[in-house]
């Protein structure tokens, strides 16, 4: 899509995975699984690239999977786009009044990973977000980590961040 050929023009070599029961892939989809697959796939780039030139990339649900693989391993760097605290925080922002904790099957807790993560990370997040808030971006952010750095898109929805003038900057930057 747009990010992929987006970090193709930037002159990277793009790998992106599909979830169980997305696109092409099949099996069962869990946590677990998800965590498996990301892990597998890190694997598999390792055998044709140094991990330390590996740059990790998560966008929205692929935040906290993203966080995960970067906490076991090495990369050069972490992005994650319009990321989440948790599942959990999300979920009990979303539906306040239902018991959220018992009846998540995902918990996917990103705020567990960075903090134990020792690649530089960068959250981009916009402040008109409304499937996953600006708030969760916050919330990572006051972690203090020396190694998270926090960049606002304004007027930045969900899915837009990338038509932002803003965002090719912070990127730009990031990545040089």
């Amino acid at each position: 899509g747009k990010i992929t050929s987006y970090f193709v023009d930037l002159s990277y070599d793009v790998f992106v995975i599909d979830y169980r029961t997305y696109g092409k892939s099949k099996g069962k989809l869990s946590e677990t699984a998800l965590y498996k697959d990301a892990q597998y796939c890190f694997d598999y780039l390792k055998k044709s690239y140094d991990e330390r030139d590996i740059v990790l990339y998560g966008r929205s649900l692929g935040t906290g999977i993203a966080s995960y693989v970067a906490m076991n391993n090495n990369p050069q760097k972490l992005i994650l786009e319009t990321p989440y605290y948790s599942i959990e925080d999300i979920a009990k922002k979303r539906f306040p009044v239902f018991p959220v904790t018992w009846l998540l099957k995902y918990r996917i807790p990103t705020y567990k990973y960075l903090d134990n993560t020792s690649c530089e990370v960068l959250i981009i997040h916009g402040t008109e977000d409304r499937v996953v808030p600006y708030s969760s971006a916050q919330k990572l952010a006051k972690m203090q980590l020396p190694n998270l750095y926090l960049s606002t898109i304004e007027h930045g929805g969900h899915n837009d961040l990338i038509d932002f003038e803003r965002y090719h900057q912070i990127v730009a930057k990031w990545l040089k």
